[in-house]
């Protein structure tokens, strides 16, 4: 994946994997193992 990464769309992907892992709850861990395979 590129390094260079813009800082808006760090932060977007940021908030969105908030987002999702605030509406999965319980379920956090396979969330971020999910976000560790991307």
């Amino acid at each position: 994946m590129p390094r260079t990464v813009h800082a808006g769309s760090f932060f977007s992907t940021r908030q969105r994997a908030r987002e999702a892992i605030r509406a999965v709850g319980p379920r956090r861990e396979k969330v971020m193992e999910y976000l560790g395979k991307k």
